[in-house]
């Protein structure tokens, strides 16, 4: 990967590069632990550019953060811009009862992100969102997505709905 991007003059994207992150946790797979070096290994000889983008909010292993020059973090949505998001939803698609769900009440959804806006909005091609309050509704399901410890989850168990 890192040839590559080198021969082609490209700034290398690792996303969701958590296993990066996690050098020094205990209980790791030997896979995970030996795919980690490998990684390391090659960015080190690599020249370029790279990015790596993690979701952890709590970095266990501080010192992984010393392979990369540069560390930003980048937060969840302050309260105003989480209530534009929220409109600027609504209005794509298509919602026009705007006075049942109050700023001070999206502001509980601490953790909401650009992503989760966006989630919502694509899920609505088939599960169409019809009210404000079902808007909300299903950002709180993203928010709460959030609050589950963290550890290995693997995939979340679908709901059971009928589709209409």
């Amino acid at each position: 990967m890192t040839s590559q991007a080198r021969h082609r003059g490209a700034i290398l994207l690792l996303e969701d590069a958590d296993f990066l992150l996690h050098r020094g946790r205990a209980g790791r797979e030997a896979w995970e632990v030996a795919l980690a070096h490998e990684v390391e290994s090659a960015l080190g000889k690599h020249d370029g550019i790279v990015i790596a983008s993690s979701s952890l909010c709590e970095v266990p292993d501080p010192g992984s953060l010393r392979q990369f020059e540069m560390n930003v973090r980048v937060d969840y949505l302050r309260e105003e811009d989480a209530w534009t998001l929220f409109m600027e939803a609504a209005a794509s698609l298509n919602i026009e009862d705007l006075l049942t769900v109050a700023p001070r009440e999206l502001a509980r959804l601490y953790q909401l992100a650009p992503a989760d806006f966006v989630t919502v909005v694509r899920q609505a091609r088939f599960r169409p969102v019809k009210s404000l309050r079902e808007l909300y509704v299903r950002l709180y399901a993203e928010f709460s997505l959030k609050l589950l410890p963290r550890g290995r989850q693997g995939a979340l168990p679908l709901q059971k709905q009928a589709i209409a």
